[in-house]
Order: C-alpha cells, then structure tokens, then sequence
C-alpha cells in the first residue's frame, strides 16, 4: 500500500507542472514577459502584411489574424492600428485574461459544446486561435458574429440587436479578415450573404444527415452553392444525387 501511495503521489505532482492552473499561467506569463525582446526580433519576420480582399474587408497584418478580428471588434480599428511591432504583448495580456473568462463561463461553454481546456490551451500556447476558440470569445462578450466561408455562412447571435452588434468574418487564403463598414453597411452585408449563401448551423458537422432534408431544400443547398439541380433531360435530379453530389462539394 505504501508503494502504491508514493508512486500515485509522484505522478500527480509530475503533472502539475502542465496545468492550466494560476500559478502556472503567470509563470508563463512572467517567462514570456522576459524573453519579450527575443521573441519579438524573430516574430517581426513572421508579420503579414495586410491583404483587404476589398475595401470593405480588413485582413490584419499580424499572424494571429482571427484573434486580432476579435481585439478589433473589442477596441476598434484606431486601437488596432496603435499596436507597435508585432502585437505580441498586447495579444498575450489580452488572451491571458481571456482564460479567466472563460473559467468564469462554464455553462455557456457546456451549452455550445465547447472544451474549456482545449481553448485555454489555444489561447496560451498556440501561434493562432480556431474559429470554435473565436466563437466561444465572442460568446463570452456578447458580440453578435456572421462567418463566411467561402459560399457557407455561419451565424452566432447573442444579442437581439442586430442592427448595430454585428460583425462579419471571412475566411480567405491569406487568413480571416473583418467587415469594416458602418453598422447599416454590415447589415445590408448580412442581409446580402443571409440571401446568397448557404447558412449552416453547425460548424463541425456542416452537413446533416440525408433524413434531416426535404427536396426541396438539397435543391436551395445546391442553388448556393452553384450545383446544377437538374439532369440532361431538364428534369430535377433525385434527393440521393443532390445529397452526394453537395457532400462531394464539402
């Protein structure tokens, strides 16, 4: 029994090294601090420039570009474009508060599914955030977001007031950039993609199970997608065909 107990005594405490405790997060945080200087000469390499897809779309200009859309819609474009260098200390601040956030969030991260350590994880240790970690966030505070990928949109509300809490993201190959028209330009945007792309509900699993759709709606799903719905002979195509050839699409 003694052996037992030590040898269960060790292994935890070899893992504690490794957890997203408090104490360990302003380790990190202090470690990071401190070789700021080094890390920054080599980071300044890796700075993108920013890309707009157009005038009305923000591409950021640093690496972590869906993270520093959010720190955008937190404190706005002339915030954004005060941060010196390459924005590393003020995305670390930022994302090391934002695990204090989300540790204070936990029936909203079990009500969407999310995984409270693996977005802690994102946040802390890697170089760029997923679009669930983005979504969580901006759950968090409440912002209203659209998201575009390619002909799909994905819509996260909460907030009733879509008129003036909106903000729209697109995945492009350069990275995620930001709708940064006026609130009745962003809208008139939403209203505009709402009506010419495909609007998922599930950003995991886009496409549900062939069951879950009438004809009907395979065909709208391939109209967005710019998927001919109809055979040689001008005549609709099955529900089987339209499900696989969207699948295929995916």
């Amino acid at each position: 029994m003694k052996r037992d107990t030590i040898k269960q005594t060790i292994d935890i405490s070899i893992i504690q090294d490794f957890v997203l405790n408090e104490r360990n997060i302003e380790k990190i945080l202090q470690h990071i601090i401190k070789s700021n200087e080094q890390i920054s000469s080599k980071s300044k390499k890796e700075i993108k420039k920013a890309i707009p897809k157009n005038t009305q779309f923000l591409l950021p200009k640093f690496i972590d570009t869906l993270f520093w859309c959010y720190y955008i819609i937190c404190n706005g474009i002339s915030a954004y474009e005060l941060v010196h260098g390459d924005g590393f200390k003020d995305s670390l601040e930022m994302k090391i508060q934002l695990v204090y956030s989300v540790r204070e969030n936990k029936e909203l991260l079990k009500k969407n599914k999310w995984k409270r350590n693996a977005i802690e994880d994102e946040l802390v240790n890697h170089k760029t955030i997923s679009v669930s970690a983005f979504m969580c966030i901006c759950a968090i505070s409440n912002f209203n977001v659209v998201y575009i990928d390619g002909k799909k949109m994905y819509t996260l509300l909460n907030d009733e007031d879509i008129t003036t809490n909106l903000n729209i993201i697109e995945k492009t190959a350069n990275g995620y950039s930001i709708f940064i028209g006026n609130n009745a330009e962003t809208y008139q945007k939403y209203i505009q993609s709402r009506e010419q792309l495909w609007q998922i509900d599930n950003l995991t699993k886009t496409l549900r199970g062939i069951s879950s759709y009438k004809a009907k709606d395979l065909q709208e799903i391939c109209r967005k997608l710019h998927i001919d719905i109809n055979n040689d002979k001008k005549m609709p195509k099955k529900k089987s065909l339209l499900y696989q050839m969207i699948k295929e699409h995916l």
